[in-house]
């Protein structure tokens, strides 16, 4: 059954997560080459994100942070959708195929109690078109 006493849940927003969960680490190769996709439509959340850690969106730039992968099993396009999160805002989502291979492992790791962390790039030229890259690789 896990580490706790009732399994991992769905929270507020669909995402499975544990009671009070610890973080399991992936060390990426230090490439950030992983592009998330859905960005365009979590654009509010990654001004909010920005403008909170001070950056003034008009100039561009880099911003370095973690981000959590978390399964979304009540999803209707994708019941294997992987939602990609930074400061507890969703930013986008893993790719079909690898979130297919991916959401098992992270179901594995919820009813352990873990979540799984992500070294995380948000960039941007332009305050419309914001981006996230993961320093992940898929096989």
């Amino acid at each position: 059954m896990g580490l706790f006493s009732s399994k991992p849940k769905t929270n507020a927003q669909g995402w499975l997560v544990p009671k009070n969960p610890s973080i399991a680490i992936n060390g990426g190769p230090g490439t950030y080459r992983y592009n998330v996709v859905g960005e365009s439509h979590c654009n509010a959340n990654l001004r909010s994100i920005l403008n909170a850690a001070g950056y003034t969106l008009a100039d561009g730039g880099e911003h370095q942070t973690k981000a959590l992968l978390l399964c979304e099993p009540g999803n209707s396009f994708d019941p294997n959708a992987v939602v990609v999160v930074v400061d507890d805002k969703k930013v986008g989502y893993i790719q079909g195929q690898d979130a297919k291979d991916l959401s098992p492992q992270l179901m594995a790791l919820a009813e352990q109690g873990q979540v799984l962390s992500v070294d995380a790039e948000i960039g941007w030229s332009d305050p419309a078109i914001i981006g996230v890259r993961l320093d992940m690789e898929f096989d």
